[in-house]
């Protein structure tokens, strides 16, 4: 396992995650390569640095090794007032609330840098430990809801490992076919 140190960016960190989504991003990747796993929506930077005030961006830097500093991954939260001002996620938070889900948070993207892509670093499984661990015993939440693309797989299975577990199925804005995953927390 990869060893990382996890905070919330600073304003020059956002743009360090921009970049780690870019070179995610499936419109930059063969098809082999998406084969390992991909973006499939960019994070304006001007909405990074609005939700980071929040807390709600986290950023996994290398904390030895050869790539010591540098970016390693990233998970971005987002609850229902945030999600309001995004042209994509504001649908899907009203979606899930009208499924029921009514204390919520969204992770609308968590990624890894390119070269730890499906390589079982353990960096997306310690981002989403911190997450759990450090972030959601100080909430309100009662479910943590993110969608995966049913063509991603290795996103997929990764979420199940982290307890996660299948909602729904359903077709995007785009057409693309997705699956809405949440995981149960806060429970005494």
């Amino acid at each position: 396992m990869k060893k990382v140190k996890i905070s919330s960016p600073t304003s020059k960190g956002c743009v360090e995650v921009l970049n780690l989504q870019i070179r995610n991003h499936k419109a930059y990747l063969d098809p082999k390569e998406q084969k390992r796993g991909f973006v499939t929506l960019l994070t304006p930077s001007d909405y990074l640095q609005y939700i980071n005030h929040d807390g709600q961006v986290l950023l996994a830097r290398y904390s030895e090794g050869e790539f010591k500093g540098m970016p390693a991954g990233y998970l971005i939260s987002v609850d229902m007032e945030s999600a309001s001002s995004h042209p994509f996620l504001a649908q899907f938070a009203m979606d899930i609330y009208n499924d029921g889900y009514l204390h919520f948070v969204i992770i609308a993207q968590i990624g890894v840098a390119r070269r730890e892509v499906g390589a079982r670093s353990g960096i997306g499984t310690q981002l989403y430990t911190y997450f759990f661990e450090k972030i959601i015993p100080y909430t309100n939440f009662d479910w943590v809801i993110t969608e995966v693309s049913v063509n991603n797989l290795k996103s997929y299975n990764f979420h199940l490992k982290m307890k996660f577990i299948e909602l729904e199925r359903y077709d995007d804005s785009f057409g693309n076919e997705m699956i809405m995953l949440g995981r149960k927390v806060n429970v005494e």
